[in-house]
């Protein structure tokens, strides 16, 4: 029982630092985007989220900072939404409602994967 309340709180951790964490990198974001490079900042409307995790920016610029950041965070947050995913079936007792939540849990893990692949991946490397 201990372990499940590890777990849980390690994925209310990952999205409470993956929100805090992905708003301070938009303050910090120097700017830019695909087609205006010379913007200021970031655009909630303009910019696209893995914006912040390129090694650099549209003008040519470093963004090692708001990279680093997204890296971290989106990786952490991965992480903590397989780990909630691992345990979500034991919650339930009801056979379909746990044959759902194994479905779920299917789909949580590849999300989870997914946003670990979205960090390590920048889109102006890879």
């Amino acid at each position: 029982m201990k372990i499940k309340k590890l777990i849980i709180l390690a994925g209310i951790f990952g999205a409470i630092q993956f929100l805090i964490l992905t708003s301070y990198a938009m303050w910090i974001y120097p700017g830019g985007t695909i087609h205006n490079a010379n913007l200021e900042g970031y655009s909630f409307w303009t910019n696209y989220f893995s914006d912040l995790g390129r090694t650099r920016l549209f003008t040519g610029k470093s963004n090692w900072t708001c990279h680093v950041l997204f890296k971290t965070t989106i990786t952490i947050c991965g992480i903590g939404i397989m780990l909630f995913f691992s345990i979500l079936s034991s919650f339930f007792e009801k056979p379909f409602v746990r044959f759902l939540a194994k479905i779920a849990t299917f789909f949580g893990m590849i999300a989870g994967v997914c946003y670990v692949g979205l960090a390590w991946m920048p889109y102006d490397v890879y």
